[in-house]
């Protein structure tokens, strides 16, 4: 993926704050800072360089109208979904088989399936 060391890091500490699957992501960049002992400055460029990447998307997420209390939102569903397309093309399709939970019967074919539990795709 063409990524540094430093934006590793980031991309970890981002995905630390997901708090479940659908769970926005908004650590201030003084967290991050904090965390990856990193001057403010650096952290502001290295999100940049993940948004260049197409990897993060940034949104400004405001509490008012001047920019008080506003931080940043941060998607990472790029990151997943080039992840997935990288792993996509190593997985092996699954086999086309079925044990029966019950008999323990052992089907490897479509035919092999129809014949022992008359079961029809």
């Amino acid at each position: 993926m063409g990524i540094s060391n430093s934006e590793l890091v980031l991309l970890i500490h981002l995905i630390s704050f997901m708090h479940r699957a659908s769970a926005k992501i908004f650590p201030s960049i003084d967290s991050l800072a904090e965390r990856m002992n990193q001057d403010r400055r650096t952290i502001q460029r290295t999100i940049q360089r993940l948004e260049d990447k197409e990897l993060i998307r940034k949104r400004v997420r405001s509490t008012g109208k001047t920019d008080v209390g506003m931080s940043n939102v941060y998607d990472i569903s790029p990151l997943m979904l080039k992840l997935i397309n990288i792993q996509l093309p190593t997985m092996s399709p699954p086999p086309n088989t079925h044990t029966c939970p019950k008999c323990k019967k052992f089907a490897k074919s479509e035919s092999d399936i129809e014949r022992l539990f008359g079961y029809r795709r």
